[in-house]
């Protein structure tokens, strides 16, 4: 095996699907921010500041995955690196 195509595979088998897994994390926690802010506009503000919090951490997240996806396709592209996708 060569040194290019076990570099190949380690993004296709290992760095991609991480990358979605924490993109999906990242979009299942701004949901569910959604969701309690919802449920806490009628049942109190306890709820409601639960969902801004979670709403604003999983922005967070999703600006951090976007921006760790464009360096690494960023790096991948300068060292010539390409995945099968």
């Amino acid at each position: 095996m060569t040194p290019e195509t076990l570099r190949n595979n380690l993004v296709s088998a290992i760095i991609d699907p991480l990358m979605v897994l924490l993109f999906g994390a990242a979009l299942l926690v701004f949901a569910w921010g959604i969701v309690e802010f919802i449920w806490g506009l009628s049942s109190g503000s306890e709820n409601k500041e639960k969902g801004k919090q979670h709403m604003l951490w999983g922005v967070l997240g999703l600006t951090i995955m976007v921006g760790a996806y464009a360096i690494i396709q960023l790096v991948l592209r300068t060292f010539g690196v390409t995945t099968f996708q």
